[in-house]
């Protein structure tokens, strides 16, 4: 049996491929991400992303103000919806036309 890992050269440097276990051919090893990081400065309030390079490398002082020690934020995302009337009473419109307005049929 053949290892799964093996050093291809390309351009005079080695790369570490694993054979995929679906088609056989090989494929590169998955890099680690870089993610980026929420910040609120407690001093002025001010809030930034850090793009964190390292696991130890965290934003130290504010960008804004240069306060020490921000605080790390729980990163989210937004969205928006809006509607317009109520929604069917049985679910699902009966007919082709939606007296709401609101569904997919109407």
């Amino acid at each position: 049996m053949m290892a799964p890992w093996r050093h291809r050269k390309q351009s005079g440097k080695k790369r570490r491929t694993m054979k995929s276990p679906i088609l056989g051919k090989p494929k590169t090893k998955r890099r680690y991400d870089m993610p980026i990081y929420e910040y609120k400065c407690e001093k002025c309030g001010h809030r930034f992303d850090h793009l964190a390079r390292t696991l130890s490398d965290i934003a130290k002082t504010c960008e804004k103000c240069g306060a020490r020690n921000p605080v790390k934020q729980l990163s989210t995302f937004s969205t928006s919806e809006s509607t317009h009337g109520e929604a069917c009473p049985t679910g699902t419109c009966p007919t082709m036309t939606c007296p709401t307005g609101t569904c997919s049929l109407g």
